[in-house]
């Protein structure tokens, strides 16, 4: 985090906005949810007149959010950001591709197998193979794959 405050946040406006929302994810991605989001906020107003960088961070601000164990106020977040996205024009698969994810993590959260699933086959839909961590790979097959069995209304075996 100090690496990114002393060298990488100065360099905010040389940067693609919305790769610089993902690598603000990536700079919180080990930190403790509710430290990264005290280092998230302060980039809300520059991602305000941005819609694809505002929609990352928003979704960003949601994952954090449901880390730090807020799922309701993340849960609306999400709900927002998933209505402004259904009506906007060409959002960029990335966006679609971060924003099922975000509603998968917390999905899975709130012990809603049959949301899981949607979410994360829509995750998967936006999401080229090679962007998926290999290490994530198998947990993210057998999530899915458990959470299909267990979802009701999925599948009927008979």
């Amino acid at each position: 985090a100090a690496f990114f405050q002393s060298f990488l946040k100065p360099l905010e406006q040389k940067f693609d906005k919305v790769k610089f929302v993902k690598l603000l994810g990536l700079v919180t991605q080990k930190q403790d949810p509710k430290k990264a989001l005290e280092l998230i906020a302060p980039f809300e107003s520059s991602t305000k007149d941005h819609r694809d960088s505002r929609y990352m961070w928003q979704a960003l601000k949601a994952e954090k959010l449901i880390g730090a164990g807020s799922t309701d106020e993340a849960k609306e977040l999400l709900d927002t950001l998933s209505k402004e996205i259904l009506v906007a024009y060409e959002v960029h698969a990335q966006i679609q591709s971060q924003v099922h994810k975000t509603n998968a993590l917390l999905w899975k959260a709130l012990g809603r197998p049959q949301d899981y699933f949607r979410s994360s086959i829509l995750y998967l839909t936006y999401t080229p193979f090679a962007e998926i961590p290999e290490k994530e790979r198998p947990r993210l097959a057998f999530e899915i794959g458990v959470s299909a069995l267990i979802a009701p209304e999925e599948f009927e075996f008979g």
